[in-house]
């Protein structure tokens, strides 16, 4: 058992997330080829912190599995968007390098997140990091309705 789940639970939601989220990241390309990458992505974490703040008050372990695994789809479903807004904010005249530094960044971000939501579970139990991801999700939704994107259908096209 691992923070109170079984491996068994564990590998239920993480074939669910496999099977529904390749769907999940079509879907989503799909959704921002037609729609403001922005918005798209900002609506995507907000479901996705919705779900991470729902995951606090639930006691029923299969509710719980469900809803992690919604949270998870949309996540992969924001996976696309994530890399077109990645994309948009690069300039024209260094769109290799912008591009670098951003993965750069999300790896750094992907590794000392875990570290840190790790240290959180420790000192605070697994509910808490629902509701820090959850909050974190909403500021990044903020805060990227004041970032100017200028939509382009391909990262290193001129825009006219």
């Amino acid at each position: 058992s691992v923070i109170g789940v079984s491996m068994k639970t564990i590998g239920y939601i993480f074939t669910a997330d496999n099977i529904l989220g390749i769907p999940a990241s079509i879907a989503g390309g799909y959704l921002g080829d037609k729609k403001s990458c922005k918005n798209i992505c900002c609506l995507f974490m907000l479901l996705g912190a919705s779900a991470a703040f729902f995951l606090l008050f639930i006691k029923i372990d299969i509710l719980f599995i469900i809803v992690i695994v919604i949270f998870m789809v949309i996540f992969s479903a924001n996976i696309p968007i994530l890399e077109k807004v990645e994309s948009i904010a690069a300039r024209e005249d260094s769109a290799g390098f912008d591009l670098g530094i951003i993965s750069i960044s999300f790896t750094l971000g992907n590794s000392i997140g875990a570290v840190i939501i790790g240290m959180i579970i420790d000192k605070f139990g697994l509910s808490s990091s629902f509701f820090v991801i959850s909050i974190g999700y909403i500021i990044t939704s903020v805060i990227m309705q004041f970032i100017p994107l200028q939509e382009r259908t391909n990262p290193l096209e001129k825009s006219t």
